[in-house]
């Protein structure tokens, strides 16, 4: 006996239509939901993102957290950075030794683009060009700071952790500037960071603002963000590594392959 192949009703045909977008709309939930999920994990073009935090992962871990006032002797070692603004992207290393410091630039790419040896204590700033193995010492620009009236500074007591550091913010506002820069800071055993922005004397907003913070001495920012009044993120730098460790002093010292540059 053979079986006859029925027509459909429209009713069927409404069912099967009706099922189908059911298991087309999931399936485009489905890979909607995995690419986001990639691009949270992989992350977006490094070079197209503009600058902003670090995430806060390190706060789910409280144990990890150092006290704020380490006092226990002042700083030797390595301090590791990024400084990011709309245009450009810069990173550095600091070694720290006693009144010592030396600052290698671009320290993410193949080579070193400069170096700069300051020596605190006598107030001496040394530039290396490694390209051409010269050495100068830069002009002494003496710091004055003669706009503390203009500036807005609120120690708040919000508190978070940072790369294992435990950090309180500091905001720093200034109206005529049209600039905002929250820093969260940890201390207190990082004494020649105040003396070192002073010596190096660059005039950035980043630098300028947390100079005119009272009581700064022993302070590092490991994070700070400078916005415009209204909210818009214009530059930000970032520590992201601080290896406390025994420094070689003879990095301090102007090679002795290098020559004094001369007019």
């Amino acid at each position: 006996m053979k079986h006859l192949d029925l027509p459909l009703s429209r009713s069927d045909v409404s069912i099967m239509k009706i099922r189908n977008f059911i298991l087309i709309s999931i399936s485009a939930i489905i890979i909607i939901t995995a690419f986001i999920f990639l691009r949270k994990v992989l992350g977006e073009n490094p070079e197209k993102v503009k600058p902003v935090l670090l995430n806060n992962n390190f706060d789910k871990n409280e144990s990890m957290f150092s006290s704020i006032y380490n006092t226990s002797g002042n700083f030797e070692g390595i301090i590791d950075l990024i400084q990011k603004n709309l245009y450009d992207t810069i990173s550095y290393r600091l070694y720290v030794y006693k009144n010592k410091v030396k600052l290698d630039k671009n320290i993410l790419k193949s080579k070193v683009d400069e170096t700069l040896i300051f020596d605190l204590q006598n107030e001496v700033i040394t530039a290396l060009n490694h390209n051409k193995k010269l050495y100068y010492n830069l002009p002494k620009q003496q710091y004055i700071n003669n706009n503390k009236s203009n500036f807005k500074i609120i120690k708040t007591n919000n508190v978070k952790n940072i790369i294992g550091y435990k950090c309180i913010q500091w905001r720093v506002k200034n109206d005529l500037k049209n600039t905002e820069i929250t820093f969260w800071v940890t201390g207190k055993k990082y004494d020649f960071y105040h003396r070192f922005l002073k010596l190096w004397n660059k005039t950035e907003n980043c630098y300028q603002f947390f100079l005119n913070i009272p009581e700064v001495e022993g302070y590092i920012p490991i994070q700070q963000v400078e916005r415009t009044l209204l909210r818009d993120i214009k530059s930000t730098i970032i520590i992201f590594k601080i290896t406390e460790q025994k420094v070689d002093t003879n990095l301090f010292n102007v090679p002795e392959t290098y020559s004094l540059f001369s007019n």
